[in-house]
């Protein structure tokens, strides 16, 4: 995925990350040619990082963006969930790899 994704800000039960998009950009296209993904996050300042790997949905369904939004998205996204130019894209990871420097290790959630 490239670009700005601003996060629902919402947690599950699950390890299932969930990010909004404008619905014509090219991970959009990119995701609906291989669902698979691979997601990085990053702590530099302590050293902290997390990858991982797994398959994403693009999710037009209001009723499903409107349950994970949040007002401070309005910033990149005018016209809330309504709009049909927002999607949510859903990344349920099969693999997740942590490392901090001096430790790390693999999750396997398949």
């Amino acid at each position: 995925m490239r670009g700005p994704c601003p996060t629902t800000g919402k947690s599950s039960s699950t390890a299932t990350s969930g990010f909004f998009s404008s619905a014509d950009t090219r991970k959009v296209k990119e995701i609906e040619h291989d669902s698979h993904v691979e997601l990085g996050y990053a702590d530099p300042k302590s050293y902290r990082f997390i990858s991982m790997s797994g398959t994403a949905e693009i999710i037009r369904d209001v009723d499903k963006k409107r349950a994970l939004w949040l007002a401070e998205l309005e910033r990149w996204f005018e016209g809330g969930p309504e709009n049909e130019d927002i999607v949510l894209i859903k990344v349920a990871p099969d693999v997740v790899e942590y490392w901090n420097g001096e430790d790390g290790g693999e999750i396997d959630l398949s």
